[in-house]
C-alpha cells in the first residue's frame, strides 16, 4: 500500500529562482520501503557540462523532505534520478 507522498521543488535557472531548469522530487512509502523520483531538466549543450553537475548538486542539497537536515536522497531505501538535458546527435558523452 502507498502513503506518506511529499514532493518538493528546487530552481537552479537564473539566480536559482528562475523555474526554467531545476528539480522535482516525489517521495512516496510502498509497503516497507521509501521511493524517492527525482527528475531534474538541466542545461542543454555539451560544454555546458559543469554547469549540469553543480546543478544537480544544488537539486540534491536543496530539496529537503522530513528529515530537513539530510538531504532527499538519504532518506529513501531507493532513489531514482531522471534527466532531461539537450545535448547533439552526434555527441558521443552523456550529461555526465
Amino acid at each position: 500500500m502507498a502513503a506518506g507522498v511529499e514532493t518538493k521543488t528546487q530552481p537552479t535557472g537564473f539566480g536559482g529562482v528562475v523555474g526554467n531548469k531545476g528539480g522535482i522530487a516525489v517521495t512516496v512509502k510502498l509497503w516497507d520501503s521509501r521511493l524517492t523520483f527525482v527528475s531534474a531538466h538541466l542545461a542543454a549543450h555539451q560544454h555546458k557540462w559543469l554547469t549540469r553537475n553543480r546543478n544537480v548538486r544544488e537539486i540534491f542539497r536543496g530539496i529537503r523532505m522530513a528529515n530537513k537536515e539530510v538531504d532527499v536522497h538519504l532518506q529513501s531505501d531507493h532513489t531514482f534520478f531522471l534527466v532531461r538535458c539537450r545535448l547533439p546527435a552526434t555527441t558521443s558523452v552523456s550529461c555526465r
